[in-house]
């Protein structure tokens, strides 16, 4: 399975997300759920990662 490039962003995981959210986490790709990809979309990738370290930091 390939997983994007070296260029790659984010992964968005669904409900299932299976082995991808696994091969994204060990390449160190950022994984964006639901909220976070329309955050993405709306705000752009800065307020994006901004939600991944806030979610981060409550888990």
């Amino acid at each position: 399975m390939q997983l994007g490039s070296k260029k790659t962003a984010f992964v968005v995981i669904g409900d299932n997300p299976g082995s991808k959210a696994d091969k994204a986490a060990d390449l160190g790709v950022p994984v964006l759920d639901e909220d976070g990809f329309r955050i993405l979309l709306d705000e752009g990738p800065d307020a994006a990662r901004a939600y991944l370290e806030e979610r981060e930091g409550q888990n």
